[in-house]
C-alpha cells in the first residue's frame, strides 16, 4: 500500500469545524444508542478469561481541516474502554491505542488495568504487542477508513491476536 493510502487526508468524514463540533457533542449519545440496540460490549460468543488482554484501537476522532490534523475539542471519550473495564475482571489488561495522545484522559481517571498508547494504526506495531491479545476492538473504524485501507488495517490488526 502506498504512503498516500495511509495519509490523514483519506479520512472520509466531513472535515469542517461544524461537523467536528457536532461529532463531539453527540459521541456519547451515539454510543448509548448503539449500546441500547446491541445490548453488549463484547459479542456474547467471546469468552473472556482472567488475565485476558484486550486492545481497543482508534478511539480518538482526529479531524482534518484544510489538509491538517487538528484538535477537535475533546472529541475522544474512551467510553467503550471505560465501560469494558467495569465489566471484565480486574485481572484483565486493557490497552487503548490511538494516533494522538492529545486527548488521553488523566491517568488517575483510568482503572489500574487500563493503559493507553499513542500509535498510528498504519505504522508497524512493536513486537511486544504481536500475538498478545485475546480481543482486538475496532468498533466503527469503518467511518474513519476508506475501502482501500481496510485490507491492510485488518491484516495488521490480526497480528495482535493470540494464536490458539
Amino acid at each position: 500500500m502506498s504512503e498516500s493510502d495511509h495519509a490523514p487526508h483519506t479520512y472520509i468524514l466531513t472535515r469542517t469545524k461544524t461537523e467536528a463540533q457536532r461529532i463531539a457533542r453527540s459521541l456519547d449519545r451515539q454510543y448509548d444508542a448503539w449500546q441500547a440496540n446491541i445490548k453488549y460490549l463484547l459479542h456474547p460468543a467471546i469468552t473472556i478469561y482472567d488475565h485476558a488482554r484486550v486492545a481497543d484501537i482508534g478511539r480518538y476522532w482526529n479531524c482534518i481541516m484544510d489538509g491538517q490534523m487538528t484538535d477537535c475539542s475533546n472529541i475522544a471519550s474512551w467510553i467503550w474502554l471505560r465501560d469494558i473495564s467495569r465489566e471484565l475482571p480486574s485481572s484483565c489488561q486493557l490497552q487503548g491505542f490511538d494516533i494522538s495522545a492529545a486527548r488521553f484522559p488523566d491517568r488517575q481517571t483510568l482503572f489500574s488495568n487500563v493503559t493507553l498508547f499513542e500509535h498510528d494504526m498504519f505504522k508497524p506495531f512493536a513486537e511486544d504487542f504481536m500475538g498478545d491479545y485475546d480481543v482486538v476492538h475496532v468498533r466503527l473504524m469503518i467511518v474513519a477508513l476508506s475501502s482501500n485501507q481496510w485490507a491492510m488495517a485488518v491484516q495488521d490488526l490480526m497480528t495482535f491476536l493470540r494464536k490458539f
